[in-house]
């Protein structure tokens, strides 16, 4: 019976950390289509294109 229990409890965490990585790939997607609109780049992308442009 506790057996039953453990593989209960490591499927419980599995499927809350499939949801915790598929709400993290919703959420920047919706940052994605937020920055089609206002056609504004966040900050992270601004530093990585002129870290790129560095390099050349």
């Amino acid at each position: 019976m506790a057996d039953k229990v453990k593989v209960i409890h490591v499927g419980h965490i599995l499927v809350s950390l499939h949801a915790v990585k598929v709400d993290a790939l919703v959420l920047e997607h919706g940052r994605d289509s937020f920055l089609l609109f206002f056609r504004r780049p966040f900050t992270d992308k601004v530093i990585q294109r002129r870290v790129g442009a560095q390099n050349v």
